[in-house]
């Protein structure tokens, strides 16, 4: 019998935690609300567990043998990080830069891919629950999708609800700066690991 218990406590403690996507969903949830922030975080699910699927399918393997891979991913994402870090510190809910506006399903399935947290939670995930077999595998991915948009959707609708108490443009912008500045700390902790 799969360990389905530590596997939920696995995805739950990966998807909960602070990392670029949730700050993202609570920005976006804050910017265009609970409902419109929706695609972008099937998307967000959907690319995770795409990528986990991925890991298990071999591509952990080739990461594991040529680990410049990780390294670059580490740049480049760290890179694409502090940029939307930026466009979020600069957003607000009159005017959204084009960076930082909740884009839909396609942004969401993307960033998981240059997301050093995805990755790293998808190697370890895998490597710890469903490398012995493909149904382990889809059980691990069906258990992480689950979960991830559950937490997701958490993030977005925190940033709905706080958007309630911005009353202020300064308020809004001080909630901004704080998730930008978030995102680009996060880039520069990716860069040092």
């Amino acid at each position: 019998m799969p360990p389905i218990l530590p596997m939920l406590g696995y995805t739950l403690a990966m998807s909960l935690s602070p990392g670029p996507v949730n700050i993202l969903c609570a920005s976006y949830g804050n910017n265009d609300g609970f409902l419109k922030t929706q695609k972008f975080i099937l998307g967000a699910s959907l690319g995770f567990v795409s990528l986990t699927f991925a890991m298990g399918l071999g591509l952990n393997e080739i990461a594991s043998r040529y680990p410049f891979i990780i390294d670059s991913l580490k740049v480049l994402g760290a890179i694409y990080l502090i940029y939307l870090g930026f466009c979020i510190a600069r957003s607000s809910r009159d005017l959204n830069v084009s960076g930082a506006k909740s884009s839909g399903f396609a942004k969401g399935f993307a960033l998981q891919w240059a997301n050093p947290k995805a990755w790293i939670g998808s190697m370890v995930g895998v490597a710890s629950f469903a490398s012995d077999s493909f149904y382990s595998l889809a059980l691990f991915a069906t258990i992480y999708l689950i979960v991830t948009w559950v937490c997701l959707s958490t993030w977005s609708y925190i940033g709905d609800k706080i958007s309630q108490f911005l009353s202020s443009a300064k308020q809004e912008m001080a909630f901004n700066y704080s998730l930008g500045a978030s995102l680009v700390l996060t880039a520069f902790y990716v860069l040092t690991k």
